[in-house]
């Protein structure tokens, strides 16, 4: 039985080593794929930083554009019908072009050809 004692010990450190190994094991190839892709999410996060970088020089474009006396000048005398001095606004009433007598020609409608040869022979 003495023989049976030193025996069992073995085997149950045998088993532990075997089982912490295989642990070990799946951990690091675990831990060698999330590496691994870390890599590609590195890439997405500069390709994301490079269109970000894009966006912010669009919208700072926008800003000098927005600020610059140019659109100051032009929303004034379109949105706000303002004028410099000197200068006279005229306003034209939206039905001007009947007022000048300036009609559209109204094209006849076209029939479709198989109508066309109906009323011909009908």
């Amino acid at each position: 039985m003495v023989v049976n004692q030193k025996i069992v010990p073995k085997k149950v450190i045998s088993l532990i080593i075997i089982v912490l190994g295989v642990g070990l094991i799946v951990t690091l190839s675990r831990d060698i794929l999330h590496l691994l892709g870390a890599d590609d999410r590195i890439h997405q996060a500069q390709l994301k930083v490079e269109e970000l970088a894009q966006e912010n020089l669009k919208l700072k474009e926008l800003k000098e554009y927005y600020q610059s006396e140019e659109f100051i000048e032009e929303h004034a005398r379109n949105k706000l019908n303002l004028a410099r001095e000197g200068e006279t606004i005229v306003i034209l009433p939206p039905n001007v072009e009947e007022l000048v007598g300036f009609k559209e020609e109204k094209k006849p409608p076209q029939i479709p050809t198989w109508k066309k040869w109906w009323q011909l022979f009908f």
